[in-house]
């Protein structure tokens, strides 16, 4: 009799998937490790520092060029000042230069390019830049600097125009440092894009 009523009284049996259990608690524990690895890789690249003082690192002399686009069909060319810089050919380079640029070694140098259309700027825009990765080829990084009134659609054209030379016309032909030759598309692969504020 007693037995029975314990019987009554127990709890029903449940049965529990110890297998899907288990898979949820190795992908939370895998996604764990990797967010944990992946942090500390971000701390460690954020934080490195090359070797030598910060007047050091301030001094040492760097490439900066950008496009600044204020309308669709007029954009201006920037190059930083270049003193102290490893140009290939710079006799050659520094004479084109001057030639198409306003500026000098010092302060830099800047070009306005106007057409009439969005795609005749594109190839002026992109001849100028292949002059330009000529004197630099071991550069990778441009900067665009983008107006209010610019459209999505243009911006992304323009950074396809600055990245690679299009099938259908002549690829690079570079000479580096070394004097080695190589054929290449791309121009300055590496973008990074930015707002042009009123007073630029």
């Amino acid at each position: 009799m007693l037995r029975r009523k314990l019987r009554k009284n127990s709890l029903p049996k449940i049965d529990i998937n110890i297998v899907s259990l288990m898979d949820i608690m190795t992908t939370i524990i895998f996604f764990l490790i990797f967010m944990a690895g992946f942090s500390k890789f971000s701390i460690l690249s954020a934080y490195s520092q090359p070797v030598g003082s910060g007047k050091d690192l301030e001094k040492k002399p760097k490439f900066t060029v950008s496009l600044e686009i204020a309308k669709p069909t007029k954009v201006r060319l920037n190059l930083g000042p270049m003193a102290g810089l490893k140009i290939v050919e710079s006799d050659q380079f520094f004479s084109y230069l001057n030639q198409n640029f306003t500026g000098n070694q010092t302060s830099g140098y800047n070009r306005l390019l106007e057409a009439r259309t969005e795609d005749e700027l594109a190839v002026k825009i992109q001849s100028a830049l292949i002059e330009i990765k000529k004197g630099f080829p071991h550069e990778e990084t441009i900067r665009l600097v983008v107006a209010d009134g610019i459209t999505y659609q243009s911006v992304i054209h323009f950074m396809e125009v600055v990245r690679e030379v299009p099938e259908g016309r002549e690829p690079l032909h570079l000479k580096n440092l070394i004097n080695q030759r190589k054929e290449t598309r791309m121009i300055f692969p590496e973008i990074s894009v930015s707002a042009l504020s009123d007073e630029g």
